[in-house]
């Protein structure tokens, strides 16, 4: 509160960024599921991951992969994390993944 409202010292900021004080508790939050997202990418290649899917048996990583693309759709998703997810192979729109990948290994 004191740190938004621009109340709180340099010297006391400081001193709380030295003990890795989190500012932004939502942006952090972000920021570990986007992590988690990368290690799944990492290991299965892609972001095609089920809704229901948990990690460490808790974290509903396949839940935030799906609000992800909602918040893109209703615009609510800034553009630096849309070039974060990018990065890592986020595919927006599953039915059109599928449709196109279904109509190619069909070709094949």
């Amino acid at each position: 509160m004191l740190y938004k409202a621009k109340k709180l010292s340099l010297i006391r900021i400081e001193l709380l960024n030295k003990i890795k004080m989190v500012w932004d508790v939502h942006e952090a939050n972000w920021l570990e599921m986007y992590q988690f997202a990368c290690e799944y990418y990492e290991e299965k290649g892609d972001l095609l991951i089920p809704e229901d899917y948990i990690i460490y048996d808790y974290i509903k990583l396949g839940s935030w992969i799906s609000e992800q693309r909602k918040l893109k759709v209703d615009n609510s998703l800034s553009e630096e994390r849309i070039r974060l997810l990018e990065e890592i192979g986020m595919i927006w729109d599953i039915h059109e993944y599928n449709f196109i990948h279904n109509k190619i290994t069909k070709k094949i």
